[in-house]
């Protein structure tokens, strides 16, 4: 006659299971990371680089702490009309930008889109002078 199997023994393997796929889980971190947000914060509360993607848009910003004056910051972005259509609702193409703020201003901005034709156009924009 076979020995019986403990009670537990079902929620062992279960345990089991799940521990093995939690090892697997981690070993793919070590090749790639998904999501569709990333904070990296200098203190609790303080997000000084975030990377996101949103509705067609992907985007890096980069920021000093709060409080810091004077208020560096970059924002690196690229963007495409999110349901696979030539324009979004603002009527834009395909965009990619870099914007360098201070104190909340976006004092310069470079940016290349593509028109209807399919060229790439570039754009600077420099604000004026803020002393």
């Amino acid at each position: 006659m076979p020995e019986e199997e403990p009670e537990n023994a079902e929620q062992h393997r279960t345990t089991e299971q799940r521990l093995s796929s939690l090892e697997d889980s981690v070993a793919v971190m070590a090749h790639e990371i998904q999501t569709r947000r990333l904070l990296v914060a200098g203190a609790p509360g303080e997000p000084q680089i975030v990377c996101e993607v949103n509705e067609g848009t992907a985007e890096l910003r980069v920021e000093v702490p709060p409080g810091a004056h004077p208020q560096p910051a970059l924002v690196l972005f690229a963007s495409a009309p999110a349901d696979g259509s030539d324009r979004n609702d603002a009527g834009l193409g395909p965009t990619t930008g870099l914007q360098l703020w201070a104190d909340g201003d976006a004092v310069v901005e470079l940016d290349a889109w593509c028109d209807d034709a399919g060229r790439w156009r570039g754009q600077l924009h420099v604000e004026g002078d803020r002393s």
